[in-house]
């Protein structure tokens, strides 16, 4: 994807959500400007992970969902399922 994946992954793994969510974003607007549905699923799965730790389960789930539909939509069925045992979890 980008460099700004592995940064927020690096943060993530500190547990510094606040960090990643702000690197994660970044991802979700290049994907964005790129038309690119797999980045975009991407980062929003990193968003939604970021959000259930923080405990924001709302949030969580609204990313997660919006991840799995660009999933779909990107005809990746790996990353649909992967993002699809996020949202059960979140749930």
């Amino acid at each position: 994807m980008s460099y700004y994946t592995g940064v927020a992954e690096d943060f993530n793994s500190l547990c510094d959500y606040e960090t990643a969510s702000y690197f994660f974003n970044r991802c979700l607007e290049v994907s964005i400007e790129n038309k690119d549905d797999k980045g975009e699923a991407l980062a929003l799965q990193g968003l939604g992970k970021c959000e259930e730790n923080v405990l924001n389960i709302f949030e969580a789930q609204t990313n997660l969902e919006r991840a799995r539909d660009k999933a779909v939509q990107a005809d990746d069925p790996k990353i649909t399922k992967d993002i699809s045992r996020d949202l059960v979890r979140v749930y």
